[in-house]
């Protein structure tokens, strides 16, 4: 079986399941900046599967916007892979990379 952590922001009062989340992501992705005009009233689960240098990542949960930087980029590892599964009752996941946009919908798999 592979390594996983769950979490379900529900577990938490209402004002603090944003801050759960940006702090959760801190701990088990490459270093990013998190926001969402949904902080007030956020909500997410999430199953992250760990398998060497590639995470499998299905998700749902309120509009939020994912920032690296190029500098974040440096700062964390320049050879990990993402797998983001986004799954039913989630919003599309919108990536902004390059001068290109992105977009996926639900049961999507987007690769970074």
């Amino acid at each position: 079986m592979l390594p996983e952590t769950v979490l379900r922001t529900d577990d938490v009062a209402p004002d603090s399941r944003f801050d759960l989340w940006r702090e959760a992501m801190t701990a088990m992705m490459p270093p990013m900046h998190i926001s969402s005009q949904h902080s007030s009233d956020f909500w997410a689960h999430t199953r992250l599967l760990t398998l060497d240098d590639v995470l499998l990542w299905p998700v749902a949960m309120q509009a939020s916007r994912y920032r690296r930087t190029p500098e974040l980029i440096r700062r964390g590892d320049p050879g990990f892979y993402h797998l983001t599964l986004v799954l039913p009752g989630s919003g599309r996941l919108r990536v902004d990379h390059q001068g290109l946009r992105h977009f996926s919908l639900v049961s999507d798999l987007y690769i970074l």
